[in-house]
């Protein structure tokens, strides 16, 4: 897991829910914005505000941002998948 990664973005994505999440808190490393999530800048009201309103009147694109967050969630950051990352920093680091 990256440090700083906020789990409540996680979460949504493990929910199958569209994510919206503030850029420059490592994020940027998982959501891509557009294609599994939406990034905002952070203290931006207008980012706020249109970021919700998008998700919410475009049904298709929510349902994309869902889905594809679940899979890139599913294929690199679950439990099974960071306890493999885990093992191979152990293993590189025994004399």
């Amino acid at each position: 897991m990256h440090a700083g990664l906020g789990n409540v973005y996680l979460e949504a994505m493990s929910a199958e829910r569209p994510a919206i999440a503030c850029r420059g808190q490592g994020i940027e490393e998982v959501i891509h914005h557009g294609e599994n999530g939406w990034v905002i800048e952070p203290k931006n009201l207008t980012d706020l505000t249109a970021a919700p309103r998008a998700l919410l009147s475009d049904q298709l694109l929510s349902e994309k941002l869902a889905c594809n967050g679940r899979q890139t969630l599913l294929q690199g950051y679950a439990l099974a998948h960071q306890a493999s990352q885990l093992l191979s920093i152990y293993r590189e680091s025994l004399p």
